[in-house]
C-alpha cells in the first residue's frame, strides 16, 4: 500500500532546484514535444487537487514571509513531486511522463520513426509546495458604544499591519457604520492604503453587526475564488451589543422596514442578535476563520448581553473568542487587542497543521 501511494504521489522521484517604514507612511527538445503542448490544449475536464500533507515544521521566516505549507498544482511554489492527474493537467511534469511512458514501450508497437510513444496515461503532473498568506478581512464597529475602544483597536491593528507585511498577507476592512455596514477596504497588501483608510473612520452610529459579518464573507468568498490557497480570516472587533437586523430576511426573504428612532428604542435587538446568529452559520458553511475580540466592558445591565452574542459568534463560527480586560484603557487596552488577535492568528495555523 505504502509504494502504490508514493507511486500515485511521486513524492521523492524529482527533488526541487534548490522593516519596513511605518505604516502610516505613502507609501533543445524531442520530437516529443509537440505533442505534450497538444496535451495541454486537450478536452480534459480540469483537474481538482484533493490530496493533502502534512508539514513538518512551520516556516515563519523573513525571507520566506508565508504562514503555511499547502501542496498545489498552480504554477507557483517549489517543486515537490509529481501525481496523476484527474482532468486536464495544469502544470506537466514531463520527466515523470516520459520515465512512465519509457517503462511501457516494451508492451506497445512503436512505428520505426518514432523513438518514444506517450500515451495520455503516461502523463503525470507537477506538484508544487506554496507558502500561502492569509487573507484577512477586520471587521471593526463603530459605534458609539465603542467610543472609548476605536482608537485602541486602530493602533493595534496598524501594529497587526505591520506583522502582515513580513508575512505577505492581504488586509481588508469593513466598517459598521449607523444602520449598515461598509467595505472600507478590500484585501490588499498595500499597508499604506490600509493604515490611511483605517486612520479615517470615525464613530458613527449603531451595531448592524450581522450586515457587516455578512459582507465580510462575501469579501473573503470572492478572494477565496481568487486564490484557493489563501487562509480566509475574519477579525471581529466589537462589544457585541447588536441592534441593527438585515434589511432582508435570510430565512424568509422579507423586506424589513426600521427606523433610527426604533433602533434606538432596542425594538430590534432580538432580530438583530438572531440575523447574527445566521450569519455565523453561513460563515462556518464556507470555512471562513474567525477571530473575535469583545470589548464590551460591562459586567451586567441590557448591554452586557454583548458578551454573549461574542461567545456565540465563535462558538458557532469554531473560532477564537477574547475578552479584553474590562478595566484596562490607553496602551494597556491596544496591547490587550493585539495579543489576542496575534494569539488567534497562530492558533489558527497551528489547527491547520494539526489536519
Amino acid at each position: 500500500m505504502k509504494g502504490e501511494v508514493e507511486e500515485e504521489l511521486g513524492v521523492g522521484a524529482t527533488k526541487g532546484i534548490p522593516t519596513i517604514e511605518l505604516a502610516l507612511q505613502t507609501p533543445r527538445m524531442t520530437k516529443g514535444e509537440g505533442f505534450i503542448s497538444r496535451l495541454k490544449s486537450s478536452i480534459l475536464s480540469p483537474f481538482q487537487l484533493t490530496f493533502k500533507i502534512k508539514p513538518t515544521r512551520l516556516q515563519t521566516s523573513s525571507v520566506s514571509g508565508k504562514r503555511v505549507e499547502a501542496i498545489t498544482t498552480l504554477h507557483r511554489g517549489r517543486p515537490l513531486g509529481w501525481k496523476i492527474p484527474k482532468g486536464k493537467p495544469k502544470d506537466i511534469h514531463l520527466p515523470a511522463t516520459i520515465r512512465i511512458a519509457a517503462a511501457k514501450q516494451k508492451f506497445r508497437t512503436i512505428p520505426i520513426e518514432k523513438a518514444l510513444e506517450i500515451s495520455l496515461e503516461d502523463v503525470r503532473e507537477k506538484l508544487r509546495l506554496y507558502k500561502a498568506p492569509m487573507t484577512m478581512v477586520l471587521v471593526l464597529d463603530l459605534s458609539g458604544s465603542m467610543m472609548f475602544s476605536v482608537d485602541a483597536a486602530k493602533e493595534a491593528l496598524l501594529k497587526l499591519h505591520r506583522d502582515a507585511y513580513r508575512y505577505r498577507d492581504k488586509i481588508g476592512i469593513v466598517a459598521l457604520k449607523e444602520t449598515q455596514a461598509e467595505v472600507v477596504q478590500h484585501p490588499i497588501a498595500n499597508l499604506g492604503v490600509v493604515a490611511n483608510r483605517l486612520m479615517s473612520l470615525k464613530i458613527s452610529g449603531f451595531t448592524p453587526l450581522a450586515s457587516g459579518m455578512l459582507k465580510a464573507l462575501e469579501v473573503l468568498k470572492t478572494a477565496k475564488q481568487r486564490d484557493r490557497n489563501a487562509i480566509p480570516v475574519m477579525v471581529i472587533i466589537t462589544d457585541g451589543n447588536a441592534n441593527v437586523p438585515l434589511y432582508k430576511s435570510l430565512e424568509t426573504g422579507e423586506i424589513r422596514n426600521f427606523d433610527e428612532v426604533s433602533i434606538a428604542v432596542r425594538f430590534f435587538e432580538d432580530l438583530a442578535v438572531k440575523d447574527t446568529i445566521i450569519v455565523s452559520r453561513l460563515i462556518k458553511k464556507a470555512k471562513i476563520h474567525t477571530i473575535v475580540v469583545n470589548t464590551n466592558q460591562y459586567i451586567r445591565g441590557k448591554e452586557a448581553y454583548g458578551s454573549i452574542v461574542t461567545e456565540l459568534i465563535a462558538n458557532i463560527t469554531r473560532g477564537f473568542c477574547y475578552q479584553v480586560d474590562r478595566l484596562s484603557a490607553g496602551p494597556e487596552l491596544y496591547e490587550d487587542i493585539f495579543t489576542g488577535v496575534s494569539d488567534g492568528q497562530n492558533r489558527i495555523t497551528q489547527m491547520i497543521f494539526s489536519k
